[in-house]
């Protein structure tokens, strides 16, 4: 066994990329630092690469067992199976752990925006209309705006009067949360809580008391 891993180290560190990366980079993607945010969404990009070793890897697998029949291919045959069970094991690990890595970014998002949809719903209560802007709601109801926590996109982002174009929602938050060119998610959250299982481009996952759109 440790003269295969001394042999095979290299091999092991790329084999296992997958699995810490994905993680990784759903925790960057969610930093409230920028720089780091930003990263994050070049390093979700590498997702196309590993789907496509896990194609090759899959691929590998039987042809790897038919070959073990020839004697002088074994050896080899062994070696490819191995590898491709490595990798197929990390990048269906790195997806799950990654995905527990969102949900958490995701629900400190939601989190971080209880104040601000409290604030909306008593400044309408109050003043009997819809906040024009986020501005309004301080110093009065918000000392400051929350921000997102997410370093890329940082702000709320609060449209109004535009029912029609959101389900009949008078106003509407919303939060960038996708890595172009691999996607264009978003979160929104709908004070009518009429969420559709599809729209917005894409599908809706309701997380806490927001919607989130899977590109």
């Amino acid at each position: 066994m440790w003269w295969f891993l001394r042999e095979h180290w290299k091999d092991l560190i790329f084999l296992t990329l997958p699995l810490w990366v994905e993680p990784l980079a759903m925790c960057f993607r969610y930093h409230s630092w920028a720089v780091l945010s930003y990263a994050g969404m070049c390093l979700l990009c590498t997702r196309m690469i590993f789907v496509l070793g896990g194609l090759i890897a899959v691929l590998a697998l039987p042809i790897g067992l038919l070959m073990t029949v020839g004697r002088q291919y074994r050896a080899r045959a062994g070696l490819a199976i191995a590898q491709s069970a490595v990798f197929l094991a990390s990048f269906i690990g790195g997806l799950l752990l990654g995905q527990l890595v969102w949900r958490a970014g995701v629900e400190n998002v939601v989190d971080r925006s209880q104040r601000l949809i409290f604030a909306i719903h008593q400044f309408v209560a109050e003043e009997l209309r819809l906040p024009r802007s986020l501005d309004e709601l301080t110093p009065r109801y918000l000392r400051e705006i929350p921000t997102t926590g997410i370093g890329s996109s940082p702000q709320f982002r609060y449209i109004v009067g535009r029912p029609d174009d959101f389900d009949n929602n008078p106003w509407v938050l919303i939060v960038s949360t996708g890595s172009p060119p691999m996607g264009f998610d978003q979160m929104l959250f709908f004070p009518l809580q009429n969420y559709p299982e599809r729209g917005y481009g894409g599908s809706m996952e309701l997380i806490g008391n927001w919607g989130y759109v899977r590109d």
